[in-house]
Parts: structure tokens; sequence; C-alpha cells
């Protein structure tokens, strides 16, 4: 259950920007899984 910081930073910053350009909900909750499933 260790963490790559960095990973999940960049992530964060490319949710924000993806966000700003499309804002839609299927996408958030997609997203939401790809954040569960990367770091679970």
């Amino acid at each position: 259950m260790k963490r790559n910081g960095k990973a999940e930073l960049s992530f964060l910053i490319g949710f924000l920007i993806f966000w700003r350009k499309l804002p839609s909900r299927l996408l958030l909750e997609h997203c939401i899984i790809q954040y569960i499933v990367l770091f679970k």
C-alpha cells in the first residue's frame, strides 16, 4: 500500500486540467475509479 507521491500529484494536476476542459460527471466517476485502481 505504498504510494508514489509524484504519480499521485501528476494525476491530480492532470485531472484538474482535464476537468476544466470537460466538466462531465461521467468523466469524474471514471477518474475516481482509475484513481482507486491505481492507488489502492
